[in-house]
């Protein structure tokens, strides 16, 4: 309720339906989410269409609604995307031939910035910095994102040690969210950004490289 006060809970059913009845009174719902799915955008239509998970008391909440009773209230749905997952290497070019070969490192400790376009404006919506893979005896370099559907671009920090990328695209342009993408050249330009791309649920995008040499 209003006063953050547990009321009632529900689990969905096969269908995604739920119910949980009250008094009249003022209440908001808390939402748990399942590993690996997201929250839609909020009020992107009509009430009985679209999902009221907006944060606005805390993540996974819808706002305060007023109920008075009698008439059941079915405008409050909730939408989850499975996420994206983006990723994942950055690596010391030792030879300087603008590819990773399986010896040669990564950089650990720079700093990936992603950025969203939502209403045809660029905003930062994650960041992380690079470092060991998990489950891997000695591999570095790695970073990974877990995205809703939407249309992204990447931006490495160029290290401020002396490093500058390697050539972008080596073994020939192809869109990242083609699956024949190359995973052993570098996607960043000179000022360490990738090019734009849009993926939807469902999709893997793990052949995203970044490339640096002295």
């Amino acid at each position: 309720n209003s006063s953050n006060v547990l009321i009632g809970s529900a689990i969905t059913d096969v269908s995604g339906n739920y119910t949980i009845s009250v008094k009249p009174g003022h209440y908001y719902l808390k939402v748990a989410s399942p590993t690996d799915y997201l929250f839609t955008l909020a009020n992107q239509g009509s009430d009985n269409t679209d999902s009221e998970v907006d944060g606005s008391n805390g993540f996974g909440t819808t706002p305060l609604i007023t109920f008075t009773g009698g008439t059941p209230n079915n405008s409050m749905d909730i939408g989850m995307n499975k996420c994206i997952k983006l990723g994942e290497q950055v690596f010391y070019d030792t030879d300087k031939d603008d590819i990773w070969d399986n010896v040669e490192n990564g950089i650990n400790g720079l700093l990936v910035k992603l950025y969203r376009k939502v209403n045809n404006v660029w905003t930062l919506h994650q960041s992380t910095y690079t470092g060991h893979k998990p489950g891997t005896p000695s591999d570095d370099g790695y970073w990974t994102f877990c995205v809703p559907p939407g249309t992204y671009y990447i931006h490495f920090n160029i290290p401020p040690i002396g490093l500058v990328p390697v050539k972008k695209d080596k073994l020939g342009v192809i869109a990242l969210t083609n699956p024949n993408e190359q995973g052993n050249d570098s996607d960043i330009d000179f000022s360490g950004n990738t090019d734009q791309f849009t993926v939807v649920s469902g999709q893997n995008i793990n052949n995203i490289g970044a490339g640096f040499y002295p």
